[in-house]
């Protein structure tokens, strides 16, 4: 027992380090065996996680009480909270790994940062909240972001169906779910509640509110639909049951980030058009369409003017994402976007890139 508690005691001096190992560890392993985001066994992991955080984290509100308290009897044994620290931590390291590779196995880099770098804020919050009642509003706040991204990952699948109508349900499901965790939590830690009330339930409606209006305005790839791939393309033309040969400007690496000023240049002889290439991912029973929405910005007007609307039908259970492609021919010079969507609401991805009149470097590659 003593050796145990020494162990203890030695991990809670080195938390900070320790814990952003074991997360990277657990984060490795899922990128190497997870299987695909509709698979019976990714949706029993995700639920499996979920449900275990929320339980620890009753426990954990459970035990800051009993330190709230007047009642030395009601305090829980140092040993006891450090075991339930530690297992609350691997439960909530699991959900968000297992939700982080979702998202890098669906979609690409681009389209992956915000919802990778909100998730990052959270883990690291969680690390470093340094009392009890800043660590339950960080990990209450950290556990409905996370259910809420479950739920955008489950409802489509158990509906078959993506578009506002899930986006909605899933809403609803995380607001009730998070309204019964804040009655629980009011039940079980009545002090730390009344302490901690303001800033959880600020932090909970800002997450309800402020998700959905990510992923309407695009910052957040509607789970468990998501672009792996978006090209603008010179031209392309399926060679065999399989494969398609493309042909492609070369860029530079930062140009796929869509940074002011670092934007590819594409370039075309007078009459010329692009090609915009997206391959999909989306699980095997859902299919849906989705639009290439075609955009040139009109530098008088200050924004954006639509030139081309092309709804194309997309079938889901290919690993590698449903390729499908759009043209806009003639194309004229100056700085185009071009967004692929869900029906007219939903954004899945977009690229940003300069049209000029020239020769082009290009370059064959197969898809």
């Amino acid at each position: 027992m003593e050796r145990i508690s020494k162990a203890l005691l030695f991990y809670l001096r080195y938390r900070h380090t320790f814990s952003p190992i074991i997360f990277a560890l657990t984060f490795i392993i899922d990128v190497v065996t997870f299987p695909r985001v509709d698979s019976p066994k990714a949706i029993f992991l995700a639920s499996l996680y979920a449900a275990l955080t929320w339980v620890l984290l009753l426990l954990f509100a459970r035990s800051a009480e009993g330190d709230m308290s007047d009642e030395k009897r009601r305090r829980w044994h140092p040993t006891t909270k450090l075991i339930l620290d530690i297992v609350l931590q691997f439960a909530f390291g699991a959900l968000a790994s297992v939700l982080f590779v979702s998202y890098l196995k669906g979609a690409d880099a681009i389209s992956s940062i915000p919802f990778l770098a909100i998730l990052f804020i959270f883990v690291t919050g969680n690390e470093f909240a340094n009392n009890h009642r800043s660590r339950l509003w960080v990990r209450f706040s950290a556990t409905v972001f996370l259910c809420y991204a479950y739920a955008l990952y489950l409802v489509p699948l158990a509906r078959n169906v993506l578009g506002n109508s899930s986006l909605l349900i899933s809403t609803l499901v995380s607001a009730v779910l998070a309204v019964v965790m804040l009655i629980a939590v009011r039940t079980v830690a009545p002090l730390v509640f009344s302490k901690t009330k303001k800033v959880l339930i600020g932090a909970t409606t800002f997450i309800l509110l402020g998700m959905p209006l990510l992923i309407v305005t695009g910052s957040i790839p509607p789970l468990p639909m998501m672009l792996r791939e978006g090209s603008v393309l010179h031209d392309i033309a399926r060679v065999n049951s399989t494969d398609y040969l493309a042909r492609q400007e070369q860029q530079p690496f930062y140009a796929r980030f869509g940074i002011p000023g670092l934007l590819p240049h594409y370039h075309i002889s007078v009459g010329e058009g692009l090609t915009f290439f997206t391959a999909v991912y989306a699980p095997a029973d859902i299919k849906t369409g989705v639009v290439h929405r075609w955009e040139q910005y009109d530098e008088r007007a200050g924004k954006y003017v639509q030139r081309s609307f092309v709804p194309l039908a997309v079938a889901g259970g290919r690993e590698n994402g449903y390729r499908t492609y759009s043209m806009v021919a003639p194309i004229s010079p100056g700085r185009w976007r071009v967004t692929a969507e869900i029906g007219a609401s939903q954004i899945l991805g977009y690229r940003t890139f300069i049209v000029d009149i020239g020769t082009p470097s290009l370059v064959e590659v197969i898809k």
